[in-house]
């Protein structure tokens, strides 16, 4: 029953990041690179952020997360020292693209942050 609810709780976080859109869309890249963040002094929630040397400002964080799991770590090896620490968020920039990245703070005095996905909504073809 435990996996049962694990895994819905996890299909759940998968399917919900396409429904913040509000039109056709489609998966643009994986990205799996480091980044660099600004936070908010108020919030842990991202502010502004550097991919590939450009700079996006976040205009609205829509989903913000926590994975505390094991990953794919067989069962055996799963120890309360083996889990996850991330802080995930969804956001969306100032241009309108939407980006998944997470705060890795399992070493707490080194945390770094990561960007996962980016999507891009797709613009209605041209009228004729």
């Amino acid at each position: 029953k435990r996996v049962q609810t694990r895994l819905r709780s996890y299909l759940a976080a998968l399917v919900s990041v396409p429904l913040f859109f509000k039109g056709p869309l489609r998966m643009e890249e994986f990205v799996g690179e480091r980044i660099e963040v600004e936070r908010s002094k108020e919030s842990p929630c991202p502010v502004r952020f550097k991919w590939r040397g450009e700079a996006h400002d976040v205009a609205e964080v829509l989903q913000e997360r926590v994975d505390t799991g094991f990953g794919g770590l067989p069962r055996g090896s799963r120890k309360w020292y083996t889990r996850r620490h991330r802080r995930y968020y969804v956001v969306r920039d100032s241009q309108g693209d939407l980006f998944e990245m997470y705060l890795d703070y399992a070493d707490r005095s080194n945390p770094t942050w990561w960007l996962v996905k980016r999507w891009r909504e797709d613009l209605p073809p041209p009228a004729t």
